[in-house]
């Protein structure tokens, strides 16, 4: 069903690839800066259809180990901020879109069943 642990950037690099894409980076470096403080715990909430999955593919794909994104966030807002390597593609990153989750449940019970047995059968952080 997916990579979830250190996932690829694929999916930011169809966004970008795409005739409508903003450029929302400027939420890369606002997350550089919690970081390792007490407020590193951070909500990305929009209305529907306001780019959530986006928001969340593009956090992937420059946080996770699991891929290069240099080139792909060279022209974006985020690689004029003076932190923009120092985080880029150094850690360990769960993605999980809980639309394919729920795709496959009929009920909140069987969800987190299948959640659970997701992550029994999942790839260990190195």
């Amino acid at each position: 069903m997916g990579i979830y642990v250190n996932p690829d950037n694929i999916d930011f690099q169809r966004a970008i690839n795409s005739q409508i894409y903003v450029d929302k980076s400027g939420l890369i470096e606002l997350t550089n800066a919690k970081l390792f403080t007490e407020q590193q715990f951070i909500c990305v909430s929009r209305p529907r259809r306001f780019g959530k999955s986006m928001a969340a593919n593009m956090l992937t794909a420059y946080y996770s180990r699991g891929c290069d994104s240099h080139e792909m966030f060279s022209d974006l807002k985020i690689a004029k901020s003076t932190d923009f390597e120092k985080h880029l593609n150094k850690y360990n990153v769960i993605h999980i879109n809980m639309v394919n989750f729920l795709s496959e449940s009929k009920d909140m019970n069987e969800l987190i069943a299948f959640v659970s047995d997701t992550a029994d059968k999942g790839q260990e952080l190195s």
